[in-house]
């Protein structure tokens, strides 16, 4: 995770290496469960959908983009997608995420013509003061030493989002 960029929402650290293998053998095998919350650029047709892509990073531009499976270095993208809000040409979009790629989430909605609010790398008319409309709000795994199911949710909370959450 980069803790330098505008990103928020929640992230897991182990607090030594054997919790460590414990959760990176989730993340592999699919058993932690990872839920963001976006905001598109525009309104899908489909309200729901799961989209299967192949993505390759270019490490000299930091950009990932969606190519043939038949692409040397391709690997499979997988998410899915629920439509929670629209308002006035955009979307708030719950995601469930099978695969974590380079830049997944923002690269695909891109590819279907969803692209993120505040995102400046992936869509074109980026606005600039906005905040990435990308937040990582839910995450459920096994606690490495109990194995007790945990969950751990939060709200969005950037400029983004505003036309979406609650008003205090």
């Amino acid at each position: 995770h980069r803790l330098d960029q505008p990103v928020q929402g929640l992230v897991v650290f182990a607090r030594n290496p054997g919790s460590a293998a414990s959760l990176s053998a989730q993340v592999q095998n699919g058993c932690m469960k990872k839920y963001y919350q976006a905001v598109t650029c525009g309104i899908p047709e489909k309200k729901s959908d799961r989209l299967i892509h192949y993505l390759k990073k270019n490490g000299k531009t930091n950009l990932s983009e969606v190519v043939s499976s038949k692409t040397a270095g391709a690997k499979k993208a997988e998410l899915q997608y629920h439509i929670l809000k629209e308002k006035e040409q955009m979307a708030l979009a719950e995601i469930e995420l099978f695969t974590g790629r380079h830049h997944q989430i923002r690269v695909q909605l891109s590819h279907e013509g969803l692209p993120l609010l505040g995102d400046r790398k992936y869509n074109p008319s980026g606005e600039k003061g906005t905040s990435l409309g990308l937040c990582s709000s839910c995450l459920e795994f096994k606690h490495p030493r109990t194995g007790k199911m945990m969950k751990f949710e939060t709200e969005p909370q950037g400029s983004a989002f505003l036309d979406f959450v609650k008003k205090v």
